[in-house]
């Protein structure tokens, strides 16, 4: 008798086509759920696994195209509503935005990354000891490397990041932007935070952190320094730059119009490095 058959049904969502269900021999609480569209990789590595702050995966199977998911039932509040009801203090809050990096941070650490793609406040439930758990993995995906875009796109409009929507591959940092968004919704609009969650949420991944750990990193003031550190170094590499530029411009033995005219002539050619610029604009 399949293990499948255990479980009975106390209570169906019908907004959600989802079924609150329990496991008859372990008494364990479900949500059970069908998904059409899903990653059974990432499926079959929660269910071997348990990383921390992620809800357990007991159970899964595929049937006629579609998977059926026994992720076990958490029992809290969720984040929004939390936050509405108990009105936590910045300590707290942080301590949240925390524990969910932890989470993230184990799921991008395994041996195929899996990126959850759907980070907003419905899917981070808080029990009543203020512990963290990541819930919902039906958008969630492995990272595949050499992949240059998303073959499914997945995701919360608001929460998602632009990468999301068919631009690029979904990484790391697509969860730090879906972190940084909440991060936004939770934390006070002011310094420290409105920089780190500007950077956290930048629309190009390139300039968000590398990763949730350095996000977390940055919400206890771990990155400041370092961060200073770069922009000085950054600001001083121009100023040399342009020293370097307005000396050799003195020192030139033609004027510009010359040298131009000279390449011209001479058939020199001019070769674009380190830009972002399509064959039309070059």
């Amino acid at each position: 008798m399949s293990s499948m058959n255990y479980y009975k049904t106390l209570q169906e969502y019908k907004n959600k086509n989802q079924f609150l269900v329990m496991n008859e021999v372990t008494r364990d609480i479900c949500l059970k759920k069908t998904l059409t569209v899903y990653d059974i990789e990432v499926f079959a590595w929660l269910k071997s696994h348990q990383p921390p702050h992620t809800a357990e995966i007991m159970d899964y199977y595929e049937e006629n195209g579609e998977l059926i998911v026994f992720e076990r039932f958490i029992s809290g509040l969720p984040l929004d509503e939390y936050i509405r009801k108990n009105n936590p203090g910045i300590k707290q809050r942080v301590k949240i935005l925390s524990e969910i990096c932890d989470g993230l941070t184990s799921l991008h650490q395994s041996p195929r990354p899996i990126i959850h793609r759907d980070i907003k406040a419905q899917n981070i439930i808080i029990d009543a000891n203020g512990s963290v758990t990541i819930v919902d993995f039906d958008a969630a995906k492995v990272y595949k490397s050499g992949e240059s875009c998303d073959t499914v796109l997945l995701g919360t409009e608001g929460h998602a990041a632009p990468e999301q929507y068919g631009f690029a591959q979904s990484d790391p940092r697509t969860d730090v932007y879906g972190v940084g968004i909440l991060a936004k919704e939770i934390l006070p609009n002011k310094k420290p935070y409105s920089s780190i969650i500007q950077k956290a949420t930048s629309m190009d991944p390139r300039f968000r952190y590398a990763n949730t750990r350095q996000f977390k990193d940055a919400l206890h003031g771990k990155n400041f320094g370092r961060d200073k550190a770069i922009v000085l170094g950054i600001v001083l590499t121009v100023v040399l730059t342009v020293i370097s530029l307005y000396l050799s411009l003195l020192s030139a033995t033609l004027t510009p119009a010359r040298k131009a005219a000279t390449n011209v002539l001479n058939k020199v050619s001019i070769v674009y490095t380190g830009g972002d610029y399509t064959a039309d604009e070059l």
